[in-house]
């Protein structure tokens, strides 16, 4: 059984019963019907994911290092954020513990889950070079993206205003595929 089909389905099922809008990272076929208060019992798992999860009792989380108020550590490096409001839910939920991975630059993140040494990441926005080795749930959040320049910078009224200009991304980053 794959921990990509188990895991996110799982996932995908509390995220849907729970918040009723949508998901985290890795997605599958919702299957039966779902409601607050679901244990793996009623999630529409077949018995090979029910076994996975139940022998799979440590799923390795990482994300973003700050991305608040979605995704973030702490002084502590203890991950907070909405993201992990419904991580540590649902985990919790399904009987699953997390082993959080601090301290990666994103580029790791992204390394380390495509070679399957993350399980789960519950802040990512998905791209098509992403989806060769990730499967996503539906998002549970979306929000604006904004262009940001100097006060005395002349207005950029849309992406047609890039045009020729020089810009700061973010290695490794959704945007800049979707540029």
């Amino acid at each position: 059984m794959s921990d990509r089909c188990a895991l996110s389905k799982a996932v995908q099922a509390f995220l849907f019963s729970w918040i009723c809008v949508g998901a985290v990272w890795v997605s599958g076929a919702l299957q039966g019907d779902c409601h607050a208060g679901s244990s793996q019992a009623n999630l529409g798992l077949t018995k090979a994911e029910e076994i996975w999860l139940h022998t799979n009792k440590i799923v390795a989380v990482a994300g973003p290092r700050a991305f608040p108020p979605f995704h973030y550590y702490d002084g502590n490096d203890t991950l907070k954020g909405i993201s992990a409001d419904y991580l540590f839910h649902i985990l919790e939920r399904l009987g699953l513990n997390a082993d959080i991975r601090t301290g990666l630059a994103w580029s790791q993140v992204l390394e380390k889950a495509e070679k399957r040494q993350i399980q789960l990441i519950p802040c990512i926005a998905k791209t098509r070079e992403r989806e060769a080795f990730l499967d996503f749930t539906r998002p549970y959040l979306s929000f604006p993206l904004v262009i940001l320049s100097r006060k005395d910078a002349p207005f950029i009224g849309g992406i047609h205003d890039l045009h020729g200009r020089r810009l700061a991304m973010i290695r490794k980053n959704a945007v800049n595929e979707w540029l």
